[in-house]
């Protein structure tokens, strides 16, 4: 890989600038390596640049770039882009319905991101209220549940909550750089409750219900670097208590955020739109 990408710059000599986009920064230790043998291999400058979706995977690659002169210089510029909604099969607004949905929970993450927890958290919800519903799942990891889009929007249009406790069967905790499962879910009026890990706050801010993590635990914990971060008690029985209530109280009030989930809709759909985020991609090449 890295003596292709070497020829290909030694045959295109005006080449004078590398971006390297980066979905995730869990790669950079890696990415690192191989930039820096395409430099020394090449035998002349060429700037390295770097793009990210988020201003959070981009400070954790500044970091972990700091002091690396070969491929961070006066001269390395780091640019964000958020990931676009694929809008070409959204539905219109007009279609969806804002209120009287059933009291269904979606889960339209890889199901290994929490789709336990929040099983175990409707379950226990239906064990108290035989009024909440079905927990309807689509995976993209596993073909056996796989839509295309036009079909993700659609079962989205009828469920009410998208719970996402973004934490593995092993503990591990999940941190997204930008969360398309969220954005899809908010724009076609699911109420998406989570935590504040990885870039959703970023994104997404009040259009998102904040769980309370466990005593002891801070935003910062997870954020301040891309370490694995294992914490076990997102997965245990008082977790799903707390989570359990908060869905009780939040749903009370469900009916009364109509409003508010039709301007966080709008919102998601022009911030993330494809001409919005195809904008800024022209931009960056102008």
């Amino acid at each position: 890989g890295r003596q292709r990408v070497v020829q290909l710059l030694e045959g295109n000599p005006t080449i004078e600038r590398i971006i390297v986009w980066f979905h995730c920064p869990y790669c950079m230790p890696a990415m690192q390596e191989f930039l820096v043998a395409i430099k020394r291999g090449l035998g002349r400058e060429i700037i390295v640049e770097y793009l990210h979706i988020a201003s959070w995977s981009a400070n954790n690659v500044k970091r972990m770039l700091e002091g690396n002169r070969i491929i961070n210089n006066s001269s390395s510029r780091h640019y964000i882009i958020p990931n676009p909604l694929m809008d070409d099969v959204l539905p219109a607004i007009t279609t969806v319905p804002l209120s009287k949905r059933e009291k269904d929970f979606v889960f339209i993450a890889s199901i290994e991101r929490g789709g336990g927890v929040a099983q175990d958290v409707l379950y226990k919800l239906k064990g108290m209220d035989s009024t909440w519903g079905s927990f309807i799942t689509h995976d993209y990891t596993k073909k056996e549940v796989q839509l295309d889009k036009a079909g993700v929007y659609e079962t989205l249009k009828g469920a009410r909550y998208f719970l996402y406790p973004l934490v593995l069967s092993s503990g591990k905790v999940h941190r997204d750089t930008f969360g398309c499962c969220v954005a899809e879910a908010i724009a076609m009026g699911v109420e998406v409750v989570s935590y504040k890990i990885g870039a959703l706050p970023e994104h997404f801010g009040d259009m998102i219900h904040w769980l309370p993590l466990p005593e002891g635990l801070t935003t910062e914990y997870f954020n301040d670097n891309i370490d694995d971060r294992f914490v076990p008690e997102l997965l245990g029985d008082k977790q799903v208590d707390v989570i359990v209530a908060f869905m009780k109280e939040l749903d009370k009030t469900y009916e009364m955020r109509r409003s508010k989930r039709l301007q966080d809709m709008i919102t998601v759909r022009n911030r993330f739109s494809s001409v919005s985020i195809g904008e800024q991609w022209c931009d960056l090449f102008k």
